[in-house]
């Protein structure tokens, strides 16, 4: 099980880090970028819910419901990106799974 789990980390972090190299240029290569950052960045959407949901409300309120939110987004952000390396060779290349920038760019 541990060797499954490390080879799948070691290909998502390939993917993530190879976009460049892969047809920069290439509409499939958006889609490969923005499925791996959301596949792997999808649990961020737990701290950023928190925060957020905090500073609409009170802190008691951003760890409870915040999380619970966060749970879910990032379980969507997860699955998106999943979906979204799966098919990238697939068109529609520039219509991603989940409509939400990367949680990154959000967080302003």
């Amino acid at each position: 099980m541990r060797s499954i789990l490390a080879g799948v980390l070691a290909v998502s972090m390939f993917l993530a880090f190879s976009t460049n190299i892969f047809a920069a240029n290439h509409p499939s290569a958006e889609k490969l970028k923005r499925g791996s950052g959301n596949a792997l960045l999808g649990w961020t959407e737990i701290p950023k819910s928190i925060v957020d949901t905090s500073k609409k409300s009170n802190v008691l309120v951003g760890l409870t419901a915040g999380t619970v939110k966060g749970i879910f987004d990032g379980f969507a952000r997860t699955v998106s990106g999943l979906v979204d390396l799966a098919t990238f060779p697939v068109s529609p290349y520039n219509e991603p799974t989940i409509k939400t920038t990367m949680v990154p760019e959000t967080t302003k």
